[in-house]
């Protein structure tokens, strides 16, 4: 009788192992479909979204450049300051699709960054105007309304060096987007965690 017992516990041991050996099997070959799957797709978005986040770059790089000129900042036109503005909103839209969230939120801090440059841009050009309404003959305040415009050109340099800090922030998020490969596990939300471990231990 013993006999027979142990030899249908082994048999069911047996079989519980293979069944076993099954499921991980095929846990592992699916994990490994999922993991090609999302690899593929990161790598097709790849380009697509780095040429996104250069042009992004450019167009802040050159807002930079165009302020801290060698020859000296030249005051820019209203047309100039319209055309910068559609240009930003138009490149943010496309980054926006491109993502992910990590850079789109540094993608958010220099695009303000770039429309507190243009606002600056606009307050400098305003003075010009101001300092050329001025009396000539007015030393004293043709003098006051050249020290106010030089002061906004002070806090215009500050702010295209601001701008450039933030290309480089910008630049950092993008690359660690661009490598990332899609393998790597993701976590998923705090709520999400909390639910799937409920699920674990069978809780309704």
């Amino acid at each position: 009788m013993n006999a027979v017992v142990a030899a249908l516990l082994g048999t069911l041991l047996g079989s519980l192992a293979t069944i076993g050996a099954a499921v991980v099997a095929g846990w592992a070959q699916r994990e490994g479909a999922r993991i090609a799957a999302r690899s593929q797709y990161v790598k097709d978005r790849h380009e697509p979204r780095r040429a996104e986040y250069k042009a992004f770059m450019k167009v802040a790089t050159e807002l930079s450049e165009r302020i801290l000129t060698a020859e000296g900042y030249r005051d820019s036109t209203l047309d100039e300051e319209m055309a910068l503005r559609r240009n930003v909103h138009e490149r943010w839209i496309d980054l926006s699709l491109a993502g992910p969230d990590s850079v789109i939120k540094a993608g958010a801090r220099l695009r303000d960054c770039v429309f507190h440059v243009l606002a600056q841009m606009a307050a400098s050009r305003r003075l010009v105007s101001d300092l050329h309404s001025v009396n000539d003959e007015d030393e004293e305040a043709e003098e006051q309304a050249l020290g106010v415009y030089e002061e906004s050109l002070h806090a215009l340099d500050s702010l295209a060096d601001l701008l450039i800090e933030e290309v480089g922030k910008f630049a950092e998020a993008a690359s660690a987007a661009l490598d990332d490969d899609g393998t790597a596990p993701r976590s998923l939300p705090r709520g999400k965690r909390t639910a799937r471990r409920r699920e674990d231990r069978g809780v309704r």
